[in-house]
């Protein structure tokens, strides 16, 4: 029991740091990919020339959307037929469902959130809010680098 209480923390500490890392590296290239398309499409002198790379760049899209589709519809079956589950382990996962399916009936299921919720959250704030990123940010949990909350972090040590 020892042994997973200490793993269990070992985990939490290595999820930690790899989320501060993914949202590190978030924070620096979504801006920088942002400003390399702006400034492509603006240095372009030519509106016939942006014309034609939108329509080279749909079909490209749609042939690596296609591509995956078609790797996925044939690598999913190969890989799922390897898997091998108990009948225990079935059960005890159709019974957490369930459970979960009624819990969620009688609370209400949360709201996704919005496309642009969501854009919006692609990018931190600051540099301070960018480790107070949780599954619920509407916390407003506190950053290892401020002192206040995210909705308010008037000390930082970023």
């Amino acid at each position: 029991a020892t042994h997973a209480a200490t793993l269990a923390a070992v985990v939490r500490g290595f999820e930690a740091v790899g989320t501060l890392w993914i949202n590190a590296v978030r924070m620096t290239v979504v801006p920088l990919v942002v400003a390399l398309v702006i400034t492509g499409v603006v240095s372009t002198a030519d509106s016939r020339r942006v014309g034609r790379l939108g329509a080279l760049a749909l079909p490209v899209f749609l042939a690596f959307l296609l591509t995956g589709g078609v790797f996925t519809l044939l690598v999913a079956p190969l890989s799922l037929d390897r898997l091998v589950i108990s009948p225990e382990t079935a059960e005890s996962l159709r019974a957490g469902g369930a459970a979960v399916s009624a819990g969620a009936a009688g609370t209400g299921a949360p709201q996704m959130p919005s496309l642009v919720q969501r854009i919006v959250e692609m990018v931190p704030a600051s540099r301070c809010s960018w480790g107070s990123r949780s599954a619920d940010s509407s916390r407003g949990d506190a950053s290892p680098w401020c002192s206040g909350s995210r909705r308010s972090p008037t000390r930082c040590w970023c």
